[in-house]
């Protein structure tokens, strides 16, 4: 990604830059050759007109910031999104994180994947953004082990992944989101991945408590009652994570609120609903008229959720998400 150069960069750390070697940096990258498509979503009739398009420095107080939100799954209700920084041509941004504040965002989930690369401009840009995020109160939680086969990982290669991750990244995150999800895997058993799931769940918990930094798992509203099915009788609450990212990506409201308050009635684990506004994949997503009535619902019972993704809830008018 070309990064205009400015006097404005913030200093790297000496203990941090050598090590922040995580692949936020090979999305960046990559970002070069990424078109963002908000202007293929833009059919609707409730599109925004704020889409960033510009790369501009992060001027101190140059965001209208809120209160300042704790983690979630504790008082404050979570309000988080996804973020795909190769889906951001440029935009790493000032005008993206006011984006993110007009639609009530609290949190942002950034991929970082799994790589090593490193370009100083790139990581420059990314540790701008995250600074910036920060300041505006808006969380910022490293997303990584994207990839199903994690599940099927010894301990010692786990350790290395995520143990590295951590240390790449020390000084960005202290809160990770596991996104593994082995059920994409075409043909799987949900009988043999899911006690490796469980597992695998209990490695990477005590990789995060002897770094001293928190896991989210990232699992299918599904998988509760699969895993009681299987055998796991305490289903979500088998994982060793600090709370559960809950995907349930429907066209139908009603019925993710029914699901999430079924299972709520179970779990003792920290939940974060998420629900998708992205047309792309299998088409099972909400629309402008859906989202803020789901979004009500949702604030109405003080139920923290996410949202898949920033690349398309950017172009949608900041009002359906408040």
């Amino acid at each position: 990604m070309s990064v205009n150069s400015y006097s404005g960069f913030i200093l790297i750390k000496s203990d941090i830059f050598p090590a922040v070697r995580a692949s936020i940096v090979d999305y960046l990258i990559r970002s070069e050759n990424v078109i963002v498509e908000q202007k293929a979503f833009a059919s609707s009739n409730q599109i925004s007109q704020d889409v960033p398009v510009d790369f501009t420095p992060f001027p101190a107080g140059s965001l209208q910031t809120g209160k300042n939100y704790d983690y979630c799954l504790k008082e404050v209700t979570e309000r988080g999104i996804w973020l795909y920084p190769n889906e951001f041509k440029g935009a790493l941004n000032t005008k993206l994180i006011q984006g993110l504040l007009d639609r009530k965002i609290n949190v942002t989930y950034l991929s970082i994947g799994n790589d090593t690369k490193i370009s100083t401009k790139s990581m420059q840009q990314a540790i701008k953004f995250i600074e910036a995020a920060k300041e505006a109160r808006v969380e910022v939680y490293g997303v990584t082990l994207e990839d199903p086969s994690f599940v099927n990982s010894t301990e010692l290669k786990l350790r290395q992944a995520f143990g590295n991750t951590i240390k790449n990244t020390r000084g960005l995150f202290d809160t990770y989101i596991i996104d593994v999800e082995p059920q994409i895997i075409k043909g799987s058993d949900p009988k043999v991945y899911l006690h490796k799931y469980v597992t695998m769940s209990n490695i990477i918990s005590k990789i995060a408590d002897q770094n001293h930094v928190k896991y989210f798992d990232t699992v299918p509203s599904w998988y509760h009652e699969e895993l009681k099915r299987v055998g796991i009788v305490n289903g979500l609450d088998s994982l060793s994570s600090d709370g559960i990212l809950m995907l349930d990506y429907d066209a139908n409201v009603s019925k993710i609120i029914k699901r999430y308050n079924a299972i709520r009635n179970e779990v003792n684990k920290g939940i974060v609903i998420n629900f998708k506004v992205s047309p792309k994949d299998d088409g099972k997503y909400l629309d402008s008229l859906q989202i803020p009535e789901l979004i009500r619902s949702l604030n109405n019972q003080s139920i923290s959720y996410g949202i898949f993704e920033a690349k398309y809830a950017i172009t949608l008018l900041p009002k359906l998400f408040r």
